[in-house]
Parts: structure tokens; C-alpha cells; sequence
């Protein structure tokens, strides 16, 4: 038995297999494939969120919490194709870390999705050094931390970096290579000389240079009397951040011909001081400290004083080198020229009085270097204030490139206007250009910048310094700006329609375009969203476009991508004046026809319902009648009717109107053993007489026949077998007698049982609201009124005695006739005793 079981199993797996299969594909495909999908992101830039799998047309609300449990809701509305689609904006992405995104579906199921908002660039405006001192008396070691975050405050992990100090000598301990989870790194500073350094950060990954105000200031607390602790280490910066100095143009360094001393050879008495060598309390000199006011005005003389110190901060008497004098300000007097030279008997210490002097308004720095030795040196900042006062015959005016504009090639041409004839130079450059101009003053030179850096400071001077341009800021910017998203409202407009055009892309854009079709329009940037191009225009005629976007930078960068945009054609007219005539089993509809343009056919709509028409039939031709054929006695019908031409269809449907279709319609409702049967009447213009009822077992074979009066509208079927389906037919029949077989009406229908087997259907109940009247309440006076009267003494005397008479009569007649019995039974004694039985 056993062995018979298995070989059946083994014969029946394959069909097991293939019903499994048909079951699962049986099973839509959108009950267990809904998916989200949303693009890993940098803070600052948003990402899309995209569902599929849906219902059509199915709301769906969706939030999305970021790694500070900061919740946004997302309102969406699914497709056709059951995709849904929303835009987390830039502003709501500023987070970086993971975010859950949350849906909510009309079913009230959820779904959930991670996705990952890694951090921006680093920043300098939010990354900070902190060290643990800024000022060392002397050298030594100090400990600090670098804290690299992005414009949005997001820490920085895993980025690999090195420090180094604007000092060479100096030297940087890192405990790591790379910032840790919260962007720290964590460094010691060893300084070997004294003076001001700044720290720098380079990004391993980038190779880029980050450059800080973090200034560490080694010496005796003397040194930096006169704002040198605050003042920015100049030659500490690098080449993309690093501030221009300028040399007095009129007078060039005159070449070295002293032999430098870092200590004196004298051995004599000058200015009473015997034997500096000997009996001097300072060291070699290591530095410069520059005396001079905090703030200045515009074209204000000031007085400076110039001090060689050691290490130590001492002042270094026997120093007589020359010091080269230079300035952030391109027009600056500087005294001496820029070279000052130092004499034995100035004693370390020069004073200039009157001999600076500043044309332009900014914090600048003025630096002093030995002229032989460069990391010997010394700065200071000064504020100055006011208006610029320059003569404008001593400029240099450049038409390309203009001030803090930005270009997309290493290779420029620089172009601008100066006095004829005379001989300039372009600096800035990967190396210095030399030109001149030409008799009308316009000049044209072509110049090749460092492709180590993004920004870069041009100038233009005449050779012999006369004449200057000024600084001009240009920024290097080969890459194309990328668009992000082309979105329409409405998404698939109509002909003719206005079309909002919205594209996200970088801020400050110098053009952007669409072309579709034969149409150019131009976006604007938003006034209150940075980066979203915005532009109105009219949909072309309809048809399926690919449109052109080109958007292009400041820097002349291009970019161009496509799109593809659904236009509709515009909507036929609607059709008035829809009419409908009911015949037997059928209806008639007329409309008006349309003529603005021309038809191919029309739509006919069919339904039971006002809001819901289940069934469409189309003319085939531009007829203004149709006939709906194989309708349902007794039934209500509503009726539509639109206009086609090729693909396009009425934008709203005609005006509805419904029918009763003449007949019965017989309505079958089981119940416990019978059947419960109602119907409408045929209408108020048809008089009837009765109803045949005819019913079996089988289609179109009637065993049973019942009369039902014409006015009734329902009735009971009794004493049905349950389960036992039963085939009805109910037949009208006029006053006349004439059995009206066209509006006849069929149904079916099986009894329900709750018990097993036939059973009679219930009797109806009797009715329980009778009253009775109470024992103790007396009758009406009136009741019998309406009997014979009678006398008060009974019967009459003459009544009573024919009674008693007749009476007597028929005892007398009864006790004659047993007396002749008796008789006749002692006559014949045999009889009597063959009729006694002993008794057992």
C-alpha cells in the first residue's frame, strides 16, 4: 500500500509543479512589487524618491526623517503605470548621515527605504584649527586639533590630510592620516625658531591646500607688542590663497653688493657702545617687529619704526642689512622706496617718519624681508579707511578678462586699453608676459595661467611702473554645469495650454534654454529658490517632442541634455442635446451633430448609474441616431455620448439622460426552502389581468404553473428542495387574454436550508397585536340588538306539553321492544346454553 502511495506521488509531482506555478503567475505582479528607489545624495543637493508597483491613481504619503529625527512629508499621487515620483529638495538634505523614508499606502500598508547623504567639501568658514596655545614664549612643543567640517557643519570623517607649518623649520606630529567619525585630527606642532606661523591643511584627495587663520606665535611676549600676535604670517599662504605684495614700481631693488651680517665686526666704540661683539646681550637676528599705527585713512602719511630681534625677542643692535619693504596695496608709498637699508649707528632699530602711505581702502599688510635672507622677516596689519583716490590717466583698463569673472580655458588673451605705445607686462601667469600697446593704446597678449590652481590674480603694469591695472581676480572653470531635473505643470499639457517650465541646475547660470520644436524659450533663475530656472510658454501643436536643454556658465562651460514632452491634441466640442426613446428590449438615442470640425464617429456610453458607465459602443461614422440593442426589461439605463476624431475625443461628455426599458424584470431572492420572487410592473399605460408563473428544475423545462393576480408584485415559492436550482419564468397576460410573451421575464434561484434534507417551509406567523377583552369589563349595552325578542316567561305551556307527551311515548315504545326479546330467548334454551363459554 505503502509502495502504491509513493509511485502515485512520484506520477503527480510534475502536475503538483505546474498548478504551483500557474497559482504564483495567477498572483498580479503588483500585489508583492512595490519598490523605492532614492539616489544616495551630498548634503546640500537634493534627490528624488520613485515608487513603483502601485494601484493606478493611488495616493501615497510618504516621510522622510533624517539622522536628527527631523521629519518632512512628501504628498504623492501614482500614474497609470503605478509609479509615483516626488523631490526631496537641496534645503531639506543639509544633514548628512542616513535617512529612512517612510510610505504609507490607501491599503494601509508601509513601506521603507534607506538612503545616504554623504557630507559636502570641506569648508573654511566651518573647519576651524584649535590649538592648545597661540603664543609660545619659546620654542617648544604644542598640541592642537583639526576640525574639518562642511559648509552645512557636517563633520568630515576619513579624509585623509597633512599639516604643515609656514615655517619650514617647524615640524607636524599627526596621530593620524585620516580625521576620525567627527572630523577630528589630532596634531602637536614642534617649533624650532621663534616667530609667527600659520598652519596649513592639504587634502591628500584633492591635492587642494586649505588655508587657515590659525597663527601660532613663538618668542617673548615682547615681540609682538604692536599687533604683531594678530597679524596674518603672509608667506604662509599658498599659491591660490596667497595675497599679492607689491614693491614701490618706480624703484627696483638695487642689486646686493654689502656682505650681510647676522652679528657685528666691530670692535671699536661708536655712539658709546664699546664692543658690541663682547658684551651684547642678544642673539643673531631672527625676525623683524614693525611699529605702525592700527588705522589710517586714505592718503594719511604715517610714521613706522623697523626692529631686527633674535629669537628671543631682543633687539639685535649690531643687524645692518637691508630690508625689503613691500605692501598688499598696489598703490602704496612705501618710505625709502620699499629699501630700507640699516647703518650701525641706527642700533637695530629704524624709524621713517612720515614715509608710508596707503591709496586704497582694506586691512593691509606690510612685510618686511631681509633682502638676502628670506625667512627673515616680519609683518603687520593695518586698517585702512576711506575712499580710494587714484588718477585715472594711471590706470590700466582690462576689457578681458573683467574683474572676478570666471573662465573656462588656461589659455587666455588679455586685452584692454593703456597709453600708446609704451611697454607692459602681464603677471599672474604661469609666467610673465610682455607686451605693448599700440598707437590707438590697445593691447592684446596672450596668457597662460597655472593649472595648479582655481583662482588666480592677473596684473597689467607698464615696464616702468608708471602705469597699473590693479588687481584683477579671475577663477578657473573647466566643468560643465550639471542639470538635475526638468520637470512640466502639467506634465503632458494640452495644445495651446500654458506650460510652467521649472529645472533645477547651479546657482548663477549666465543662460539657460529650452528648445522644443520650432519654440526657443529662456529660464530665469528664481528669486526665492537658488538654482531653479523657471519660464511660462505656450504648448505647440500636439504630438510627442524631444526637447533640447542648454545651459551654460558664466565661464562659457556648456551643457546639454534631453528631454521628452507629451503634448495632447486639443479636445473635440461636446455634443449637445442628447435625447432617448425606450422600445421593447432596445432604445433610441438622437444627438445634435458637431460642426466645428470634422467627425469620424461617435461614442455611445452605457450604464446603470449616472457616475459609472460600464460599456462603450462606438458609430463607426458621423451619425447623429444609434439604436443600443439587447437591453434588459424594466431596467434603468443611462445614457452619453461623446465625439472622435482619430485619437482625440470630447473634453466632456454630453449631457445624460436615462431610460426605463419597457418589460419585466424578475428579481429571485433565496430564502430557507423557498424562493422570493418581485418585480416591477410593465407601466402604467398596459392594464393586466393576471401573471403565469412557471418554474422547474431544468433551462427552459417548466414542470410548474401557477396564476398570480395582475396586481400583485411579489410572492413566495414554499416547500422548495434546498440546495436545487430553480428556473423561473413569469409571463404577463391582458384583460384581453392576450399572453405577452416580448415582456416576459426569466430567473433563477436555489433555496438556501439550515437544515439537512426537505423540510416544509414555515407557516406565517399569526398576527399578535389582537386584543381581547378583559374578564372583568362588561359587554355593550347594544350588543344583539339585532336578535328576535322573546317573552320574558320562557317557552309557551302548549310547547312543553308536546314535549312531554312525545317524550313518554318513545320510553313506552323501548321497554315493549325489550320485553319481546326476553321471550323469545327462554323459548329456545339451546341457543342460550351453545352461547355460554366456561370461564378459564
Amino acid at each position: 500500500m505503502n509502495i502504491t502511495t509513493s509511485h502515485t506521488y512520484y506520477y503527480l509531482q510534475p502536475v503538483i509543479i505546474a498548478v504551483s506555478i500557474a497559482v504564483l503567475l495567477s498572483v498580479p505582479y503588483r500585489a508583492h512589487a512595490q519598490t523605492i528607489s532614492v539616489d544616495d545624495t551630498v548634503a546640500g543637493l537634493g534627490t528624488g524618491v520613485r515608487i513603483t508597483g502601485l494601484s493606478s491613481r493611488e495616493d501615497i504619503y510618504a516621510s522622510v526623517t533624517n539622522a536628527h529625527g527631523n521629519e518632512l512629508s512628501l504628498t504623492m499621487k501614482s500614474t497609470t503605470d503605478g509609479i509615483a515620483e516626488a523631490w526631496i529638495p537641496q534645503g531639506e538634505t543639509e544633514t548628512a548621515g542616513e535617512y529612512l523614508v517612510n510610505v504609507t499606502r490607501n491599503n494601509g500598508k508601509t513601506l521603507e527605504h534607506t538612503f545616504t547623504v554623504l557630507p559636502d567639501t570641506a569648508s573654511l568658514d566651518h573647519s576651524q584649527i584649535i590649538m592648545d596655545q597661540s603664543i609660545l614664549t619659546s620654542p617648544g612643543q604644542v598640541g592642537g586639533q583639526l576640525v574639518l567640517k562642511d559648509q552645512f557643519g557636517n563633520p568630515i570623517a576619513d579624509r585623509p590630510l597633512t599639516l604643515l607649518s609656514s615655517n619650514q623649520q617647524d615640524q607636524i606630529t599627526q596621530t593620524t592620516e585620516e580625521t576620525d567619525a567627527s572630523g577630528i585630527l589630532q596634531f602637536a606642532l614642534t617649533a624650532t625658531t621663534t616667530g609667527n606661523r600659520t598652519i596649513r591643511v592639504i587634502d591628500l584627495l584633492s591635492g587642494e591646500v586649505l588655508t587657515t587663520n590659525t597663527t601660532v606665535a613663538v618668542g617673548s611676549p615682547a615681540l609682538y607688542m604692536g599687533g604683531s600676535v594678530e597679524s596674518i604670517q603672509p608667506y604662509g599662504y599658498p599659491p591660490m590663497y596667497a595675497p599679492q605684495y607689491y614693491a614701490p614700481p618706480q624703484q627696483q631693488p638695487a642689486p646686493v653688493t654689502h656682505t650681510p651680517s647676522y652679528g657685528s665686526q666691530i670692535t671699536g666704540n661708536i655712539l658709546g657702545r664699546p664692543l658690541y661683539g663682547q658684551a651684547a646681550s642678544f642673539d643673531i637676528v631672527s625676525g623683524f617687529q614693525i611699529s605702525a599705527p592700527r588705522t589710517l585713512e586714505v592718503n594719511e602719511d604715517a610714521t613706522i619704526s623697523i626692529t631686527a630681534v633674535d629669537q628671543n625677542g631682543r633687539k639685535v643692535e649690531d643687524y645692518t642689512g637691508m630690508i625689503l619693504l613691500t605692501s598688499t596695496d598696489p598703490s602704496a608709498v612705501l618710505p625709502l622706496g620699499g629699501q630700507i637699508q640699516f647703518r650701525p649707528q641706527d642700533l637695530g632699530e629704524k624709524v621713517l617718519t612720515l614715509g608710508l602711505r596707503f591709496s586704497s581702502p582694506n586691512e593691509h599688510i606690510l612685510v618686511a624681508k631681509d633682502s638676502t635672507n628670506a625667512t627673515v622677516e616680519g609683518s603687520t596689519s593695518i586698517v585702512v579707511t576711506g575712499r580710494a583716490q587714484q588718477e585715472t590717466q594711471q590706470l590700466i583698463t582690462l576689457t578681458h578678462p573683467l574683474p572676478d569673472s570666471t573662465v573656462n580655458t588656461l589659455d587666455l588673451t588679455v586685452t584692454g586699453e593703456a597709453p600708446p605705445y609704451i611697454n607692459i607686462i602681464v603677471m599672474g601667469g604661469s609666467q610673465d608676459t610682455y607686451g605693448e600697446t599700440d598707437e590707438n593704446g590697445f593691447f592684446s597678449i596672450p596668457v597662460r595661467l597655472s593649472d595648479t590652481q582655481n583662482d588666480h590674480t592677473l596684473r597689467v603694469q607698464e615696464v616702468g611702473g608708471r602705469y597699473d591695472s590693479g588687481n584683477i581676480r579671475v577663477r578657473l572653470d573647466t566643468e560643465a554645469p550639471e542639470i538635475a531635473t526638468i520637470e512640466f505643470s502639467p506634465d503632458i499639457p494640452t495644445e495651446g495650454e500654458e506650460v510652467l517650465a521649472v529645472i533645477k541646475s547651479e546657482q548663477g547660470l549666465h543662460s539657460l534654454t529650452m528648445t522644443i520644436g520650432e519654440q526657443t524659450v529662456t529660464l530665469g533663475e528664481s528669486v526665492t529658490e537658488a538654482g531653479s530656472y523657471q519660464a511660462l510658454f505656450s504648448a505647440p501643436e500636439g504630438n510627442d517632442y524631444q526637447l533640447s536643454v542648454l545651459a551654460t556658465d558664466s565661464a562659457g562651460n556648456e551643457r546639454e541634455v534631453r528631454a521628452n514632452l507629451t503634448v495632447n491634441k486639443a479636445a473635440l466640442q461636446t455634443v449637445q442635446n442628447l435625447r432617448v426613446d425606450p422600445t421593447e428590449g432596445a432604445a433610441l438615442l438622437e444627438w445634435d451633430a458637431v460642426t466645428s470640425e470634422p467627425i469620424d464617429q461617435y461614442r455611445v456610453y452605457v450604464g446603470q448609474s449616472p457616475d459609472e458607465y460600464q460599456f462603450t459602443l462606438d458609430t463607426g461614422r458621423p451619425t447623429t441616431a444609434a439604436t443600443v440593442a439587447g437591453l434588459t426589461g424594466g431596467q434603468e439605463y443611462f445614457f452619453t455620448v461623446t465625439a472622435l476624431q482619430g485619437d482625440r475625443e470630447s473634453s466632456e461628455k454630453s449631457n445624460s439622460v436615462s431610460t426605463i426599458i419597457p418589460g419585466l424584470a424578475l428579481t429571485v431572492t433565496p430564502q430557507d426552502g423557498s424562493l422570493n420572487l418581485s418585480w416591477e410592473g410593465v407601466g402604467d399605460d398596459l392594464t393586466l389581468s393576471m401573471y403565469v408563473l412557471e418554474y422547474g428544475i431544468a433551462p427552459d423545462s417548466y414542470t410548474e404553473t401557477r396564476m398570480l393576480n395582475g396586481e400583485l408584485r411579489s410572492t413566495i415559492l414554499r416547500d422548495l428542495l434546498p440546495e436545487v436550482t430553480y428556473y423561473l419564468k413569469l409571463t404577463p397576460v391582458s384583460v384581453t387574454g392576450e399572453t405577452l410573451e416580448d415582456l416576459a421575464a426569466t430567473g433563477q434561484g436555489a433555496p438556501i436550508s439550515t437544515i439537512a434534507g426537505f423540510h416544509p417551509s414555515a407557516s406565517e406567523p399569526a398576527p399578535t397585536n389582537i386584543s381581547f377583552p378583559s374578564p372583568q369589563q362588561a359587554p355593550p349595552q347594544n350588543l344583539h340588538q339585532g336578535a328576535p325578542l322573546i317573552t320574558m316567561t320562557g317557552l309557551r305551556t302548549t310547547i312543553l306539553w308536546i314535549i312531554v307527551v312525545a317524550s313518554a311515548g318513545w320510553i313506552l315504545r323501548k321497554n315493549r321492544n325489550a320485553s319481546r326479546a326476553v321471550t323469545m330467548q327462554h323459548a329456545n334454551p339451546d341457543t342460550v346454553h351453545r352461547d355460554i363459554r366456561p370461564v378459564m
